[in-house]
Order: C-alpha cells, then sequence, then structure tokens
C-alpha cells in the first residue's frame, strides 16, 4: 500500500498558532502547480510498482486551487501513477471555500473525502486564532459537506485561551449535531515561530493550564465515544469503518510519496523533505531537480519511529511483528518501566499486541521516550 501526499503551501492570512509552511502570496500558486506537476514526473518510479491506496492534499489551504489547477494535478497523478479503483481521495478544505459549485468541481475531480478546517465555532475564538472564516461561515459549511459528501472530517482545536467548558462543549455539540463520520480533536500547541509564539515570550499570551488541556480533552473523548465515535487515534474519532486510511497508513508505517514545498517522503528505508521555501522549489524544478535533503534510516531510527506511531492508535505494538523486524523483544527493551506501565494500568498487553490504555495516551510522548533506543 503507498499513498501520495500533497501539500499546498497557500492561505488567504496566518493563523496565530500555525507553524506549517504557507504563504499568504497568492501571485505565484500557477508555477507552483506547474512545479509540483514536474516533480510528480521527476518522482515516478518512488513507490515501485505499488497501487496509489490514497491521496491526501494537504496544506495551507488546497481549497484555494481552481479546477484548472486541481485538474492538473490530478492528470500528473494518474499519468504516472496507478491509482487504485477505491482509493481514498482527501482534500482539506477551509469553510470560507465551501459552495455547491465547488463541491460539484471536487467530486468531478475525483475527491470523495474532504477534511473541513472547522477549529471553533465561537466567534470570538475565531478571531483570537485569526481564522479567515466566521461562526456562520463555519455552519453552513457543514451543512453543505455533510449533504454533499458521504466520507468526511471535521477538526476541532481545544485549549484555545480562555478555557471555558461551556464554549468547548458547544463546539463539540454543534459539530455532532450534522453526525460526521470523522472527527480529529487537537490541542493548541504554542509555537516558537507563530505569533502566539512571539506573544508567549513578550507575556502577552495566557495559556491553558496543562489541567485545563487535559480536561477539555478528557470533555471530548466522554462526549465523541457517548456518541459512538471510536476513539482509535490520540487525535481522531471516527464512525464504524470511517478511519483516516491515508493518516492510518502513516501509523502503520506504509511508504508515501511527498510532493511540494515542505512535503516529507518514506520508502521504508529512508526519509526525505523538500525545501520549505516556494521560490527555491520552483526554481529547482524548473531546472530539473528537486531540492530535499534525504535521511537514510539506521535499524534503531526505525525502531524508534515504529514504537512512536504505534503507541498513538488502538492497533498498538504487534510484539510477534517488532520480534521479527528489529530482532529483540519489545517487552524487554526496558521492562523495568513497562512493569511499571502495567501496574499503573498505562498499558497493557491484549491478542500480543502492546497497547497504551485511555490513561496512558496523555502520557503517550514521555512513555514514548522513555521506550526509544540510541540511534
Amino acid at each position: 500500500m503507498s499513498g501520495i501526499y500533497l501539500h499546498i503551501p497557500f492561505c488567504r492570512q496566518a493563523c496565530h498558532y500555525c507553524d506549517f509552511h504557507f504563504s499568504t502570496n497568492l501571485k505565484n500558486v500557477d508555477q507552483l502547480v506547474d512545479a509540483i506537476c514536474r516533480e510528480i514526473s521527476l518522482r515516478k518510479d518512488y513507490t515501485g510498482d505499488s497501487k496509489i491506496e490514497t491521496i491526501y492534499f494537504g496544506g495551507g489551504t488546497p481549497s484555494i486551487l481552481n479546477e484548472a489547477q486541481l485538474t492538473k494535478l490530478f492528470s500528473g497523478i494518474h499519468k504516472h501513477f496507478q491509482v487504485a479503483e477505491r482509493a481514498e481521495i482527501t482534500l482539506e478544505v477551509n469553510p470560507e471555500d465551501v459552495n455547491s459549485e465547488a463541491i460539484k468541481m471536487w467530486k468531478s475531480l475525483g475527491v470523495n473525502r474532504v477534511s473541513l478546517g472547522i477549529q471553533t465555532f465561537d466567534e470570538q475564538k475565531l478571531n483570537y486564532i485569526n481564522r479567515c472564516h466566521s461562526s456562520d461561515q463555519a455552519l453552513r459549511a457543514m451543512e453543505q459537506i455533510a449533504s454533499g459528501f458521504d466520507n468526511y472530517s471535521a477538526d476541532l482545536i481545544y485549549a484555545i485561551p480562555p478555557a471555558s467548558d461551556q464554549s468547548w462543549l458547544q463546539d463539540i455539540q454543534r459539530l455532532l449535531s450534522f453526525d460526521p463520520p470523522h472527527i480529529s480533536v487537537y490541542g493548541l500547541t504554542i509555537e516558537e515561530e507563530t505569533v502566539f509564539g512571539k506573544w508567549a515570550s513578550q507575556g502577552k499570551l495566557n495559556e491553558v493550564s496543562e489541567s485545563d488541556n487535559a480536561h477539555e480533552y478528557k470533555m471530548a473523548i466522554d462526549q465523541l465515544e457517548s456518541a459512538g465515535y471510536l476513539h482509535y487515534e490520540i487525535s481522531n474519532f471516527c464512525k464504524p469503518g470511517n478511519f483516516s486510511r491515508h493518516n492510518t497508513s502513516y501509523w502503520k508505517g506504509a511508504k508515501y510519496l511527498g510532493v511540494g514545498p515542505g512535503a516529507h517522503s518514506y520508502d521504508g528505508d529512508s526519509r526525505s523533505w523538500n525545501v520549505r521555501n516556494n521560490p527555491r522549489y520552483i526554481r529547482s524544478l524548473e531546472e530539473g531537480s528537486i531540492a530535499l535533503t534525504m535521511e537514510i534510516l539506521s535499524l534503531a531510527n526505525r525502531q524508534n519511529e515504529y514504537v512512536m506511531t504505534r503507541l498513538r492508535n488502538i492497533w498498538g505494538i504487534d510484539l510477534a511483528e517488532f520480534q521479527n523486524m528489529f530482532k529483540v523483544n519489545f517487552l524487554e527493551l526496558n521492562k523495568t518501566f513497562s512493569d511499571q506501565l502495567f501496574t499503573k494500568k498505562l498499558a497493557l498487553v491484549r491478542e500480543d499486541h502492546f497497547h497504551l490504555t485511555k490513561e496512558g495516551w496523555f502520557l503517550a510522548d514521555e512513555i514514548s521516550e522513555r521506550l526509544m533506543v540510541d540511534a
């Protein structure tokens, strides 16, 4: 199984929390689309003979692209790769871009799943994090997406200052009123190279406390599980059978090609990432090359990535597979620590898989780090 990720690095304005690679200069969108098409051509052998099972347009704001631009990208993919008949094809969209004409166009090109960036329905918080859309636009977009697609996801962000149980519960309940097949919830993180990061360094940001952050996350888990959603990854919930095939392939170690500035690729033995600079990316492709950095992964690197990704989802670590891949018994890696996890009910072994419990997921990063080896 292989997938393709396309990074579309354009936004109409910069959200105060976002440190993904993007530009608010929309003058060279056509040039960049042409450059991505060149990269697709140059890297047509990256996934070997594998059929492409998932395609994901992320960003940035992929819904900025018009029909001609999206058509060009889809044509490039289908020309150089064998796309499976039932491939999952996801487009990230912003509420302000959703209308009946856009939905019709996206579906005509093959998009069969959208991921809608709601973040919050709270007007004050939308303004605080500097989103483009209003609460009314978010609600209208949800209505149109729900009627236009069978398979879609919506994102919410918790721990947006100031902490408010009422506001967060209202966000969850408004979203649940549409009964979406998939929901992602992410805690607000303060990254250094963002507006919020700058405010924090100047003492101008009143961050939500760790306890309030954990409380809002727990609220989301309780509400979504009560509504019939499967909590299948730390930040992701779905109705039965509606998990994100693309993201799940990442977590299960599948190979994928990432195209566009800042995109990452993984072939099982190495990881590469493209330059995070639109003009440099475009220029390199115009000259017939790709500006990227590559890292050959050692056995220890691969082992650590396996641990980090598998502990974040319900499938956990397959103990037999781990032994076969890395020639070591996972439970003996740090036996004293593993035993502590079992005693504290932070982890368990079920059907020859090592899992973190729901309580363990609150500490997943810390636990993963303790179970890693020197690379």
